[in-house]
């Protein structure tokens, strides 16, 4: 069977995530009678997330085609990334952690096939997120990551691939957003703000979805060498900032 080639099948992606959007919006026209009612303060006007509907494998597809849909599904973070998973085989598919970093591709991608069921993908980075959210820069560089594969059922599935995931620098910021975590400073009286990026509509970490502010937030970035990484002694931790506004504390024994 004939697979989609890698922009239709992401255009195809995309047109799921706007059917859904167009399907509400489609019957709504302008009032031509009836009362003149206030709308909403623009404060009070919900934010909405873009999401994407990434497609799954497609029967029959090669190890090229499988590799392509895999990094085509790191737009999906619904259920932690399921439909990323199911290209992987399935002794790896809870072993594989999307969380781990995200590296922000800049440019073109290149795909090398190799003997032994092994294809190499490289692309240019100079940004990119670690396990906890922190954003960091570096020079301009080649990144090559390594896949193998095996057939299960008649049909590839990817048998070892690198931890994290790889985002063209626009969807990345299109999916991710940023938001603070506070930390003391080394006199433990002001909070300093440390930002950190996560998947829109969450208000988890990124370590395995846990809530934002315990001690697995990993302490702050190396950027704030002049904040503390403790709570005063018999006082309170302070938590990230919420979407309302608010500073969420946590008492000590919330640490975990």
């Amino acid at each position: 069977m004939a697979r989609l080639p890698r922009r239709a099948r992401t255009a195809a992606a995309v047109a799921l995530a706007l059917s859904a959007t167009l399907a509400v919006t489609s019957c709504v026209g302008i009032p031509s009678s009836g009362p003149i009612g206030a709308g909403p303060e623009f404060g009070e006007v919900a934010q909405t997330d873009t999401i994407f509907n990434p497609l799954g494998p497609q029967p029959g597809a090669d190890q090229l085609g499988i590799l392509e849909g895999f990094i085509d599904a790191f737009t999906g973070t619904q259920g932690d990334y399921a439909v990323a998973r199911q290209f992987l085989s399935s002794s790896f598919q809870a072993e594989w952690d999307p969380r781990h970093s995200v590296a922000i591709r800049t440019g073109s991608e290149n795909f090398t096939t190799l003997a032994n069921d092994n294809i190499e993908y490289s692309f240019m980075t100079r940004a990119g997120l670690d396990e906890y959210g922190s954003y960091a820069t570096n020079p301009l560089e080649t990144q090559t990551l390594s896949f193998r594969f095996v057939q299960e059922e008649g049909e590839w599935r990817i048998s070892q691939a690198p931890p994290g995931i790889v985002l063209a620098e626009s969807t990345f910021r299109t999916i991710f957003s940023k938001h603070s975590l506070y930390f003391y400073d080394l006199a433990l009286v002001r909070l300093v703000p440390d930002p950190r990026w996560f998947p829109g509509g969450t208000t988890a970490t990124r370590d395995r979805q846990t809530p934002m502010g315990h001690s697995n937030s990993g302490g702050p970035s190396r950027s704030h060498g002049q904040t503390a990484h403790r709570a005063p002694s018999g006082g309170h931790r302070p938590g990230p900032c919420a979407t309302d506004g608010r500073l969420r504390v946590l008492h000590p024994g919330d640490a975990g």
